[in-house]
């Protein structure tokens, strides 16, 4: 039974798939910016110089993100043209595994999620494609499709499978593996169902099988990275990383401020309850539970996976509030299942066509919730080709070929102001293991803060880079134990280089 519509909706649904096309076609012309270009750098260090992440540069991603990116630039290059034709390739498999998984409930909603998320990712802009958070989505998702299928046939293979993808998430951002328990009881609650159905008996092991099984293969992934690391030296830096560093890094709040801990739970509760302005959204999830309410008595099965749905929003609804982290491309999980639940309003209303008030309520909040996701985004949106940092980059990448002598080497003094993208167009390798100088300004006072500046500044004596260059306007840290000097590093610059080249917002510095 699948949902019909009226003229009016499906006429909204041809809309968005127009839009959907012109802003696919339009991205094509996208300069990537802001977090992208770092990492597509990382990628650049792996592949070209042949670096090793955190023994050789200090990155607080995790590996599977170096993985993803590193492929892109042995593939394709570094190129604008090359990692928009990537994002129209990865956001075709996210949207072809989402109307796997929808299909089984209903082919309309399926059908009308394509074009609507397509849109809402789209509007997010060149600063939003390919971000972190996002690339964990097609692994989820596909977990959840081979569920929904019942493909492979036997539970534990599935759920090995499962495991596999859910582990892969993980090496993106841990917690985005979170969602991963209700997939995988998902599952069994379908194959229990299926069981009973056949006659087929129920046996306590084969669950516990089949747990091992999910369990070792969420493992394999993570165990074969652990390997990599300590076989290329760079397990200690990487611990170092996540034991050390990450728990002062993921202190900051909005503008870059870190709090003292009694203003910084407060400033996580709240903006854990905002849900980055998506809590408004809230009751279309509610909505799709009622709908998952109707439905389970009369198929059971339907039941379960618009139920999973619902969960997952939850899940990703509340993951940010873990790292404490609310950047609008921590949402983008939540985005994602949100539009999936606003999709299956259309599945809700064809169980509520009895009731005509019901109806129109349930497909009004359809549209309404679809332009409101659209809207939250739009402002970002570039319709025609762009110009990364408003041609800031192009404008660094002109000056520091001017200036650049054969044999120098660079430091970059930036975070995301356009320095380390205009070095990656450049392919330019770093001085020092440092892309970013912010980590030598927070929690100054501490012995991983400390550590990493001893370090910094013996690379940066080692290497004695012929060329700094600097945005002056990058985002800056404040707040408890910060502080905006550097005296080693900054009495270096002021006694062993000077400025040959400034405009306002980067200048290049040459050692005397």
């Amino acid at each position: 039974m699948n949902a019909k519509i009226n003229n009016a909706t499906f006429a909204f649904i041809a809309l968005l798939g127009v839009a959907a096309v012109v802003l696919a076609i339009s991205s094509l012309s996208w300069e990537y910016e802001h977090d992208t270009p770092l990492l597509q750098y990382t990628g650049l260090l792996i592949v070209k110089f042949g670096m090793i992440p955190y023994r050789d540069f200090f990155e607080t991603s995790m590996p599977g993100v170096f993985l993803f990116h590193s492929a892109i630039i042995y593939l394709f290059g570094s190129g604008d043209a090359a990692f928009a034709c990537v994002n129209l390739i990865f956001i075709g498999f996210i949207l072809l595994m989402s109307w796997l998984y929808l299909a089984r409930i209903d082919q309309t909603t399926a059908t009308a999620f394509v074009p609507l998320y397509a849109v809402v990712y789209f509007v997010g802009g060149p600063g939003m494609i390919l971000q972190r958070d996002f690339l964990a989505i097609l692994p989820i998702i596909t977990a959840m499709a081979l569920v929904a299928a019942g493909w492979p046939r036997k539970l534990w293979m599935r759920q090995g499978m499962c495991g596999l993808l859910l582990g892969a998430a993980a090496l993106i951002k841990p917690q985005l593996a979170l969602g991963g328990p209700l997939v995988l009881l998902a599952d069994i609650l379908l194959d229990a169902i299926e069981k009973r159905r056949s006659g087929i008996p129920l046996k306590k092991i084969d669950y516990f099988i089949t747990a091992g099984s999910a369990a070792a293969g969420t493992a394999i992934p993570v165990a074969i990275t652990i390997k990599w690391l300590a076989a290329n030296g760079a397990l200690e830096d990487f611990l170092f990383v996540i034991r050390e560093y990450l728990p002062l890094h993921i202190q900051q709040s909005f503008g870059h401020v870190f709090l003292p801990s009694g203003q910084r739970a407060w400033y996580v509760a709240r903006w854990a309850l905002r849900a980055n302005g998506y809590l408004y959204l809230a009751p279309i999830p509610l909505l799709c539970a009622f709908g998952a309410w109707q439905i389970w008595k009369l198929d059971t099965k339907k039941g379960i996976l618009l139920s999973l749905a619902f969960g997952m929003t939850l899940v990703y609804g509340l993951t940010p509030a873990i790292s404490g982290q609310f950047w609008p491309y921590h949402y983008m999980p939540l985005i994602f299942f949100l539009t999936m639940t606003i999709s299956l309003l259309l599945y809700v209303s064809l169980l509520n066509e009895n009731s005509r008030f019901r109806l129109i309520a349930l497909r009004t909040a359809f549209v309404a919730g679809s332009i409101i996701l659209i809207a939250k985004g739009s402002a970002l949106t570039e319709f025609g080709h762009n110009r990364a940092k408003q041609g800031r980059v192009d404008r660094i990448v002109k000056a520091m070929q001017a200036n650049l002598r054969p044999g120098d080497t660079v430091q970059p003094i930036d975070w995301t102001d356009g320095v380390i993208h205009a070095m990656l167009r450049l392919e330019l390798p770093i001085a020092t293991p440092f892309l970013y100088d912010y980590h030598f300004h927070h929690n100054v006072n501490t012995v991983a803060i400390q550590t990493i500046r001893r370090r910094f500044m013996a690379a940066f004596d080692k290497a004695a880079p012929t060329l700094l260059v600097e945005a002056p306007n990058r985002h800056k840290v404040s707040g408890r134990d910060t502080d905006a000097a550097f005296p080693a590093f900054d009495s270096v610059v002021a006694q062993k280089y000077s400025l040959v080249y400034q405009e306002q917002d980067f200048r290049i510095f040459r050692k005397k």
